[in-house]
């Protein structure tokens, strides 16, 4: 009806969304939908401002193209360069080496962190047809994945996101463009429901300092510690990096006191057992390691040669195993120096 050529706009636009990158089924909590069903439905929300169900989709977007009285062919090359610029930040962070750019971290943390839901306000601050300044959207990232992550960290509950996300990007609509992270900053501080605050250094560090962190799912487990490691590279306390970020999504996850300690660590009285078994799962007790350990040794005593000391230099290449392989007796008070060093890394980062 707008006077173009149907077939034009498949082959120009349409044909491209549906290669197989795009009718991969993704998975979404219990459920799978297909990534172009998803993007979609996030690209919508982007433009709107509003929680949009799935299925709802199709529906909103005809009341939504009339109102905005855009020519269809420009519509679907909105969408189309939008849907290639994601593409494109969804190959990035699956990449196990190198650094990445704010937005492929961002979506390699968020989705490690089954977070599929903020991903229309990523869309919003990427907006092909108003970009915003590099540095406005750098910081915009920054807030919003501190935001997503610190929540995450402390297993703050993630069922209102939805409605939230749909929120900011209402709160940004009309606003200049240099003022769009200041604005976000703006609103996701005054967010104050227990779905949705964003929780603050004393809070993170007093929970830290005892949380059972290990019983977390192991893909966002391994992205916090990805992140220590990376700071202690200098990605995040200084301009300085010490040779590239850890490799990704690849590393195991070891606890240095065993699960299995009382063979090899032994203590004499019940109230040291239970203060050792409470130590075991806490965050200043794990490690990445650049290769399993078998039984015997993940098991065994700390020092001696074949000890569990001995066998993390093995993973000398990973600054955040250097501090406990300076010490001669791993224990609790040992780990709640290292649980204080690894939270101040995730506050900074």
């Amino acid at each position: 009806r707008d006077g173009g050529s149907a077939q034009a706009a498949f082959k120009g636009h349409w044909q491209d969304l549906e290669r197989a990158f795009w009718t991969k089924e993704v998975r979404i909590g219990r459920y799978s939908l297909e990534r172009l069903s998803l993007f979609l439905n996030h690209w919508l929300v982007a433009q709107t401002g509003e929680e949009i169900s799935t299925r709802s989709t199709f529906t909103r977007f005809k009341s939504w193209h009339e109102q905005s009285r855009q020519p269809m062919t420009q519509v679907l090359d909105s969408i189309h360069r939008q849907a290639r610029l994601y593409e494109k930040w969804v190959h990035e962070a699956a990449r196990f080496d190198g650094d990445l750019d704010p937005a492929a971290m961002f979506l390699y943390r968020t989705e490690a962190a089954e977070l599929e839901v903020v991903k229309p306000l990523l869309i919003r601050l990427f907006d092909v047809d108003h970009p915003l300044p590099e540095k406005v959207v750098e910081q915009a990232l920054a807030d919003v994945e501190s935001w997503l992550m610190r929540r995450a960290i402390i297993r703050r509950p993630a069922s209102d996101y939805s409605r939230t996300v749909a929120g900011l990007i209402q709160d940004l609509q009309g606003v200049d463009p240099e003022k769009v992270a200041a604005s976000l900053r703006s609103s996701l501080m005054r967010l104050s429901r227990p779905g949705n605050y964003w929780p603050g250094d004393e809070e993170m560090t007093q929970e830290l300092t005892s949380a059972p962190i290990y019983y977390q799912p192991k893909t966002r487990l391994r992205a916090y510690l990805e992140a220590i490691e990376d700071w202690h590279r200098g990605y995040t306390r200084s301009n300085s990096t010490s040779g590239s970020r850890v490799r990704r999504a690849t590393m195991s996850i070891e606890h240095l006191l065993p699960q299995r300690w009382k063979d090899n660590w032994p203590v004499d009285t019940l109230q040291e057992q239970i203060e050792r078994d409470n130590h075991v799962h806490r965050l200043g007790n794990l490690s990445l390691l650049t290769q399993y350990l078998n039984s015997s040794v993940s098991n065994g005593p700390w020092v001696g040669p074949k000890g569990k000391r001995a066998s993390l230099e093995a993973s000398d290449t990973l600054l955040m195993t250097r501090q406990p392989r300076r010490v001669d007796d791993w224990n609790e008070s040992e780990i709640d120096a290292r649980t204080a060093d690894m939270t101040r890394a995730l506050l900074e980062t």
